[in-house]
């Protein structure tokens, strides 16, 4: 499924076929009218200071149209007398989300106006311009804030001439009789409206530069209800959450006029307040409980993090949400900008509901949607034009086989294979930031209108995470002063744009790129950025910084992803940080300068000299001993290595290794032989621990001393019984050797790693997660010393395949950590609370050792029927011969089993780590692969022809023309009906094909298949996760981790 990519492509341009699906007569009745005159006593409305019936609010717009009457009449006279048409009269509407906004609307239209609807968020110079481009005759205000900023306005702008209308809301619930409504109704029909009667003008940006009025008539808006009522099942028994500003399509006839139509109810908060808005979504103590909601990414990825910091620490109220959500709400949608997978996914799991996505424009309201039930339904009722703009509406408004249509400047491909559209991009400048689409060449010219010091500017849009915001690339002079600049750019912006206009970062560069042709090279900004960073520490100081300055600088370059090292005088947001970025910083000096870090001494300290100095005396008491130990090491002297000690540790290593192997060649009983070898080779590693003088404790010591060489031999120790280890892994007795070792292990915890260097430093809690290949390395080298550090893992953490471990790891509770992640210092888990346990039951973990033990004596069995081949044969001969009959045997029994024991994965598979579905279908698969992981490679590695046919063989989807694979065992670890693998393949050595997710509950999740598209590169030691569809000729780097979100950016999705 593809999350808000939706848009309509024609060969010739990216249209919009729009069709009207009725038509108004010459006196047409109203929207509100069905409403109004079935369900007048229904309650319509719910704002912040009291409830309205549909009768109430038509009666209080009816007496609010007799105040109207005389200055449309006036009005209207004045058009007349200029030779012009008397209908087009403008009222403009600034009102707060409540009653009054619905009532101004309604006496306009009883009237004949057109409505100008206004935000209380624009500036006073945006204000003006859009009541004199609009013509407004009059504006109605609905509160003493809005009557404020309209004084204001036109005390700065003295040619706008336009009377003020005050609602009076104490008199807005007028009670009236269901005949008095009706009486009302047929004298409110007599306007003389047509099907083309204007009925609003919605502002938004155009590609002129300045804002273009986009004239929707009454049978347009009209079409546009009829179809959300058709595509979403809108009824009178619905009552919608609105948290949205109401001047633009989506709060005003998505989620106003639409349920307004059906008779719905409507909540309406004054503005979005996250904590607000669970309660009416979760709490069902209100009267009217909501049905449906809509919102845009950025509400959403609110209300995640809301439901994070306080609703998800406990399990009961994370099932009350989803409960709530799931059952009592029928509807939620999405809609004004593209929503990011990740946030969908997530309030999939929070609420159970998949967000319904729409695509739409002001011009055309919604023209496709994600199905409610059936196919795709597209939207009909295309705009009447740009009010005052000919020139402009001409150019978007085409004929195409008489039908009118609109071309959106959106670009798109089809993919045949689905039938989706996916979203490539804009022909013009124009986008969407947090819902509101934006023409970048007004803010430029602001930018550039606002200092005589400023040659040019380009404004872009950048994302970071699941944000998205403007960054301003300004070309200045030479010598100049840059903070002084940065003020005048502000205040000029904060005068003359909306907030969600101002840019988030500045850039402030030389010169900008040109093209080939002299034009400037959007494209291409990208490679000044590091003159910007350049120029912004031109004025850096000489002084020496503390090594805590260092730290902080070296976090607000990853946090904010500088190009080069910050002025530490300069605050993060002179260097164009965001809020989620200072999120970003807040994370890394609590992980890795100061658990304890608040996020206000942050913001109060936001430069980082400023925050160096309050934190040095946080931490002036912080570990000083272990700080003293550090700080005292003498580096004058250099170790060097003795060649005696290593020679004579190589010989004892190789003898511990061997005199099992000759001692059990001896024993004839075959049970013995099983057991003996890898006993003896497990159990030397604890005992030359106590003999050498272990467990070391942590501390730092210097290169090549007698601790250093006790340390070199029990890490060459541990790893040649790796091998054996494999077999272990995930069990309960892999636990229990750990702890022999010296780890503290805690219960129910599940580790599939034995890249281990120091296990006496390991400290793991309860019912944790370790993935596969995750290095644990307690041990760090420095230039003539080295160091032991503990391990600490918390409870209830899931740690991904490929991590790295290192350097005085300290993790809590509740840690997530995606695979091939560097991990070091202070971790801080997301949330606080008990999860579900993971422990094995007595029947599963007696399945483990039997099969363990099936596994040896398989082997057992295999090395004595390859011996008696070949015992016969000199030693030099008889050895290389029973290796090549073991290996043939070893990988043909691996790969029946593989075969017809394990076999294919059930879709949809979601089971706990201590189920028998995930120990049958992925745990003994691990099992099979690591035994005889020897053998497989000797066959089938190193690029074989006959790779690609034994994984078709298993039952993966492949086609074996010009496929190369360098290592065949990791494409084992994937059940065959999750791998699709196209012709022209290459995948290098030691790719890691993940193909699940575990969550820190303890709950293993596939999320598809794992599909490589054709002529496709996979380079060495890349991570391929859970439910990836690599397209065609995509090449992936080494060491490189592509999830679910990565493969759909490459797909433009």
């Amino acid at each position: 499924m593809i999350y808000s990519r939706f848009v309509f492509l024609s060969l010739r341009k990216c249209i919009f076929h729009i069709k009207p699906s009725f038509r108004l007569s010459s006196t047409s009745r109203p929207i509100y009218y069905e409403s109004v005159s079935r369900l007048a006593n229904q309650v319509a409305l719910v704002d912040h200071s009291s409830s309205y019936t549909y009768g109430q609010l038509y009666s209080s717009s009816r007496k609010l149209s007799r105040r109207l009457v005389p200055l449309c009449q006036q009005q209207q006279q004045k058009l007349t007398d200029d030779g012009l048409d008397k209908r087009n009269v403008q009222l403009g509407i600034l009102c707060p989300n409540d009653a009054s906004f619905i009532i101004a609307m309604w006496a306009s239209w009883m009237v004949g106006a057109t409505v100008v609807p206004l935000s209380l968020q624009h500036p006073p110079s945006s204000l003006a311009y859009f009541l004199n481009d609009a013509q407004c005759r009059g504006v109605i205000v609905g509160d003493d804030r809005s009557h404020e900023l309209i004084k204001t306005t036109l005390e700065n702008n003295s040619q706008i001439d336009i009377s003020i209308i005050n609602i009076n809301k104490k008199n807005l619930s007028t009670t009236v009789t269901y005949d008095d409504i009706n009486d009302d109704l047929l004298l409110s029909t007599t306007i003389d409206r047509t099907e083309r009667s204007n009925a609003l003008i919605i502002y938004t940006s155009g590609t002129s530069g300045r804002p273009k009025g986009c004239v929707l008539t009454f049978d347009a808006v009209q079409a546009h209800v009829d179809s959300m009522v058709k595509a979403w099942g809108w009824t009178k028994d619905d009552v919608i959450l609105h948290v949205l500003p109401l001047h633009h399509v989506h709060g005003l006839i998505n989620a106003l006029l639409t349920p307004l139509f059906v008779g719905a109810t409507i909540i309406m908060l004054p503005h979005f307040d996250a904590s607000k808005a669970w309660e009416y979504l979760v709490q069902p103590g209100f009267e009217q409980h909501v049905t449906v909601f809509t919102a845009v990414p950025t509400i959403y990825s609110k209300l995640i993090h809301d439901y994070d910091a306080k609703l998800a620490s406990r399990p009961q109220t994370r099932d009350f949400v989803r409960e709530q959500c799931s059952q009592m709400i029928r509807l939620m949608m999405c809609g004004s900008a593209a929503l990011p997978e990740s946030i969908h996914r997530r309030w999939s799991e929070i609420t159970g509901h998949s967000l319904l996505e729409r695509y739409g424009m002001t011009e055309c309201g919604m023209a496709l949607t994600n199905p409610l039930n059936g196919e795709r339904i597209p939207g009909v009722g295309v705009f009447a034009g740009y009010y005052g703009r000919a020139d402009l509406t001409s150019q978007v408004l085409i004929d195409i086989d008489g039908e009118q249509c609109y071309a959106t400047g959106d670009l798109a491909r089809l993919d045949l294979r689905s039938g989706e559209l996916l979203f490539i991009g804009r022909r013009d400048f124009q986008v969407k930031v947090r819902g509101q689409r934006i023409e970048l060449s007004a803010i430029e010219l602001v930018i550039i209108q606002s200092s005589t010091n400023i040659i040019n500017c380009i404004v872009v849009k950048e994302e970071f995470e699941d944000d998205n915001y403007l960054v301003a690339y300004v070309q200045v002079k030479e010598n100049h002063e840059k903070k002084q600049l940065q003020k005048e750019i502000s205040f000029a912006c904060r005068g003359h744009l909306p907030s969600y206009m101002i840019p988030s970062k500045w850039l402030f560069v030389p010169e900008l790129p040109l093209n080939a042709n002299g034009k400037i090279d959007r494209n291409a900004l990208g490679t000044i950025a590091m003159q910007a960073a350049e120029l912004s520490n031109e004025h850096q100081t000489t002084r020496i910084l503390s090594s805590l300055e260092t730290k902080l600088q070296d976090i607000f370059v990853r946090a904010f992803r500088l190009k080069s090292l910050p002025n530490v005088e300069n605050t993060f947001g002179q260097l164009g940080g965001t809020s989620l970025g200072a999120m970003h910083v807040l994370s890394l000096i609590r992980r890795e300068v100061y658990e304890k870090m608040d996020i206000g001494l942050l913001f109060a300290n936001p430069s980082v000299r400023e925050l160096a100095t309050v934190l040095e005396s946080v931490l002036s008491n912080v570990e000083p001993d272990q700080e003293k130990q550090e700080e005292h090491v003498d580096f004058s002297i250099r170790p060097q290595s003795s060649w005696c000690i290593e020679t004579i540790g190589i010989f004892l290593l190789t003898w511990q290794w061997l005199w099992p192997i000759l001692l059990a060649a001896k024993l004839d009983f075959i049970f013995l032989e099983v057991l003996f070898i890898p006993l003896m080779h497990l159990l030397q590693y604890p005992m030359f621990m106590k003999l050498l003088g272990g467990p070391f404790r942590q501390g730092q010591d210097t290169l090549y001393s007698w601790r250093y060489y006790c340390l070199w031999f029990l890490r060459r120790q541990w790893s040649l019984n790796t091998y054996w280890l494999g077999h272990l892994l995930g069990t309960p007795f892999y636990n229990i050797y750990l702890r022999l070792c010296g780890a503290c292990i805690g219960n129910r915890t599940h580790i599939y790693s034995s890249q281990i260097d120091a296990p006496w430093l390991l400290e793991i809690g309860d019912d944790t997660y370790i993935g596969v290949e995750v290095i644990l390395s307690s041990l760090t080298y420095h230039d003539r010393t080295y160091a032991l550090h503990e391990i600490r893992i918390g409870s209830h953490c899931s740690i991904g395949a490929r991590c790295v471990l290192h350097d005085r790891v300290d993790m809590r509770d509740h840690v997530l950590s995606e695979p091939l992640t560097a991990v070091t210092g202070r971790i801080l888990g997301m949330h606080e609370g008990e999860s579900s346990l993971c422990a094995l039951s007595r029947d599963q973990s007696l399945f483990q050792l039997v099969a363990i033990l099936a596994m040896a004596s398989i082997h057992a069995f295999i090395i004595k029927l390859s011996w008696s081949a070949a015992y016969w044969l000199p030693l030099c001969l008889s050895l290389p011969i029973c290796w090549f009959i073991w290996s043939v045997l070893g990988a043909s029994v691996g790969l029946l089993i593989l075969r017809f024991i394990v076999g294919h994965i059930q879709d949809n598979f979601s089971y706990s780590l201590n189920s028998w579905q995930f120990l049958c279908q992925f745990w003994l698969r691990h099992l099979i692969t690591s035994s005889f992981a020897p053998c497989l490679s000797t066959a089938f590695d190193e690029f074989n022809s006959f790779t690609p046919f034994i994984l078709r063989w298993l039952g993966a989807s492949i086609e074996p023309n010009d496929i190369e694979i360098a290592h065949f065992v990791p494409l084992l670890t994937v059940p065959p009906n999750l791998l699709v693998i196209e012709h022209g393949v290459t995948i290098a050595s030691d790719v890691c094909f993940i193909p699940y997710d575990v969550t820190t509950n303890g709950q293993c999740i596939v999320a598809g298949q794992i599909q490589v598209g054709r002529q496709s590169f996979l380079g060495n030691n890349c991570v391929i996760r859970s439910g990836v569809r690599l397209s065609a000729d995509v090449v992936v780097g080494c060491l490189t981790r592509v999830d679910l979100m990565t493969s759909n950016a490459k797909e433009g999705k």
